[in-house]
């Protein structure tokens, strides 16, 4: 890449300034999210998103600072490693041109990083009203992939709501019975139990048992489109962003 790359700028025209936070823009095939860095090497990142990652997810990356307009830009990068909503980030391609920014800011980070930083989620909330409901809603997830089951608890729980876990449709389905949530969020494809039995014995006995289906299954439009058979009013397809997640169990929560 040159230097008359659109997204480059010379390191050398620009005179450097310590930064106060590092915003982030991550995208890929489909699937766009935006986030907070709170840690940055000259090969990884550290930051809290609103975009439902994995580990093994491949990207593209741009780190802004607030008094800079040209972004760094990392052409390639792989989520390693994922805890609640923080994704840890490996780059695997620098721009040559933004390698020399990229070590500059990380030297910068070390004394000048901010020490407060929320996913946009917390700073919309009063604007979109999340999390004005009176009360507190219980909600039941049935995920059966651990890290996506803690990123989802993650981004219900800071919403406000009270969660309760179970890695299978069996599991979940107890777990119901023995105590009714306001909400069920589960995907469709589970061992033991699918999501389509559990929705189909979830609703035989509790008629108006709320239920969101979720899927990344390679037939998910279809599982989805069963789910909605079985009265499923919300449906999700893998990958989601957090904004997703949550307007749709408002969306659940208030019909």
């Amino acid at each position: 890449m040159n230097a008359n790359h659109p997204m480059i700028e010379s390191h050398q025209s620009r005179e450097r300034r310590p930064p106060s936070c590092t915003r982030a823009t991550y995208w890929g095939h489909e699937f766009l999210g935006e986030g907070t860095a709170v840690e940055v090497s000259p090969d990884s990142v550290r930051l809290v998103g609103n975009y439902l990652a994995v580990p093994g997810t491949m990207l593209q990356l741009m780190l802004y600072l607030p008094d800079d307009s040209t972004p760094l830009y990392v052409t390639r990068g792989v989520v390693r490693c994922v805890r609640g909503l923080e994704l840890n980030i490996e780059f695997l391609t620098v721009p040559e041109e933004d390698q020399v920014r990229l070590d500059a800011l990380c030297s910068d980070l070390r004394t000048a990083h901010s020490k407060s930083f929320a996913p946009r989620m917390d700073r919309s909330r009063s604007s979109r009203g999340v999390g004005a409901r009176s009360g507190v809603s219980h909600i039941l997830v049935i995920e059966d992939d651990q890290s996506i089951r803690g990123m989802l608890r993650s981004m219900l729980e800071q919403d406000g709501h009270n969660v309760i876990e179970a890695p299978n449709g069996r599991l979940g389905l107890t777990a119901y019975r023995e105590k009714p949530a306001d909400l069920v969020i589960t995907d469709l494809c589970m061992p033991e139990m699918n999501g389509l039995d559990l929705i189909s014995e979830l609703r035989r006995t509790f008629l108006l048992v709320k239920v969101i289906a979720i899927s990344g299954a390679p037939n998910r439009e279809t599982e989805l489109d069963m789910a909605k058979l079985l009265g499923v009013r919300q449906t999700l397809q893998k990958p989601f962003t957090m904004d997703a997640l949550l307007m749709t169990v408002h969306d659940e929560l208030a019909h």
